[in-house]
């Protein structure tokens, strides 16, 4: 689940594969894998999945939510899979 459009997205992605070209002195025939290994940086999409687990993950502790029984449904389905 994403808070941005998918073209909104692409273009953050595109100014952050023009930062690391930039920052490695990187042509554009160099995959941007290998360039975000060379910088020490995890690729976005990695980087916005784990943001989206953290924050549902600080939502469902809520107290509020906690005492509805939504977290404890949650919990049960999550470690059923």
């Amino acid at each position: 689940m994403h808070l941005a459009s998918r073209a909104s997205l692409e273009k953050l992605d595109k100014a952050h594969n023009a930062v690391l070209r930039l920052l490695l002195g990187a042509l554009r025939g160099i995959l941007i894998a290998i360039l975000e290994l060379a910088a020490g940086c995890e690729p976005l999409s990695l980087r916005r999945a784990k943001q989206t687990i953290l924050s549902q993950d600080r939502y469902l502790r809520t107290d509020e939510v906690r005492h509805s029984g939504l977290w404890q449904r949650n919990s049960q389905r999550n470690a059923a899979e």
